[in-house]
């Protein structure tokens, strides 16, 4: 997962961002080798470097018709986390937000789930909904540092004042593995 270029003034929120962002990735591939083995994992791992990843893709929907990750809320939570992902590196946006609303849904004060929703809802011109993503991802319980919360509130006060920010016009340069 890519860290928002955003946080680079943000240090300590970058890195609070970072390491729960890191949590996600690690319990990502814990989940992969447990449902596919290793070389499932392998495999999605090399398809992190391709900007499409239809492999990867197939593997997570594969995931997530598991009975096992259909069954546990936090497993279901990580694959639309992986999948959101995925569609945002595809640019398909509108699918992205699809599964990051399902993940929120899942876990509403996700600060890693809910941020991103904000991006997406802002990267569409919905400033009203990005509002709201980014007001409960500053509800995480887990959220260590105050710098996070007021990075985030930064962003809320952003948005109120200036309007969504748009995608750029090469956003598929910036989420590229090289």
């Amino acid at each position: 997962m890519t860290i928002p270029r955003q946080f680079a003034e943000h240090s300590g929120a970058g890195k609070e961002y970072a390491h729960r962002v890191s949590l996600v990735n690690k319990a990502a591939r814990k989940l992969v080798t447990k449902v596919l083995g290793w070389t499932g994992a392998l495999t999605i791992f090399l398809d992190g470097f391709s900007t499409v990843g239809y492999r990867r893709d197939r593997f997570y929907k594969e995931i997530l018709e598991n009975s096992d990750v259909k069954d546990d809320s936090e497993s279901t939570f990580i694959i639309y986390i992986k999948l959101a992902e995925s569609a945002g590196r595809n640019q398909s946006y509108e699918l992205e937000l699809d599964y990051l609303k399902k993940a929120v849904a899942i876990k509403r004060s996700d600060v890693v789930a809910n941020y991103r929703l904000g991006l997406s809802f802002e990267a569409m011109g919905q400033g009203a909904e990005a509002i709201a993503a980014y007001t409960a991802a500053q509800d995480d319980p887990l959220i260590d540092h105050n710098h996070l919360g007021q990075f985030i509130r930064l962003q809320v006060e952003r948005v109120q004042a200036d309007g969504p920010r748009q995608r750029g016009s090469c956003e598929g340069l910036s989420r590229m593995s090289w």
